[in-house]
Formats: structure tokens, C-alpha cells, sequence
């Protein structure tokens, strides 16, 4: 992938971070006390800067998220869905509509139900 289409990438999934946790830029300078200003943020998020590594570790970290997602990046392993995955198919578009958002949580309850069933612990939705 040629690097200004990995940043633009990386811009992506930054802006479908924040604003599927309905966070505004300068709300992320807020809550980073500053350490990643709302300019610098938006450059990213538009792929207009290279993001440094260790500016990526303190985002996923602050998104509570692997940076391997940030960077769009597979395990490598062959062993099915990893929960980044999941999180990606969610992050395409934050913009679920209240039909999608009410489909999702029905499946939750599925998933909750058949756990229930097995005696596993269940997700609590």
C-alpha cells in the first residue's frame, strides 16, 4: 500500500474511533491534556501527516484498542475472527441507524442467551 494511502487508511479508523465514541477533536486535546492537539488530530485523521508510532500507541491506548488495528494490520493467524475484527466491521461506519443499532443488540442477546445456556459468562447489554 503506498504510504499516503496507509496514512489516509490510518486517518480513517482514527476518525471512526472518535466519533463512534461521539468524542469532538477538541475533546480528545481535553481529555490528552493537550499532548495530542485538535489540529495535529485533524491532520491525522485527514492522512496530511505521518502518525509516529509512539503517537499511534498512545491513541490506541486512549481508544482502548490494539495500534495493529489502528494500522489496519492482521494476527496473522489463520484461527478465525479476532476481536479487532469485529471492531473493524463496527468501525466502518459509526453511523448506525436506529434499526442496525437495534438488530445489533439482538444478536448480543442471542450470543448472551446461548452463553447463558452453556453456563459462560454472558456480555450484559
Amino acid at each position: 500500500m503506498a504510504l499516503v494511502a496507509f496514512e489516509k487508511e490510518i486517518g480513517k479508523r482514527l476518525r471512526n474511533m472518535r466519533e463512534s465514541r461521539n468524542l469532538s477533536r477538541k475533546e480528545i486535546e481535553e481529555k490528552t491534556a493537550g499532548e495530542i492537539s485538535e489540529f495535529v488530530l485533524e491532520m491525522y485523521e485527514e492522512g496530511r501527516r505521518r502518525i509516529p508510532s509512539s503517537r499511534l500507541e498512545k491513541l490506541a491506548y486512549f481508544y482502548g484498542v490494539a495500534s495493529a488495528f489502528l494500522r489496519g494490520e492482521n494476527s496473522g493467524s489463520d484461527s478465525g475472527i479476532q476481536d479487532y475484527e469485529i471492531e473493524v466491521a463496527l468501525m466502518k461506519d459509526p453511523r448506525h441507524s436506529k434499526e442496525e443499532k437495534e438488530l445489533l443488540v439482538h444478536v448480543i442477546n442471542i450470543i448472551e442467551a446461548k452463553r447463558k445456556v452453556e453456563g459462560r459468562i454472558t456480555l450484559m447489554v
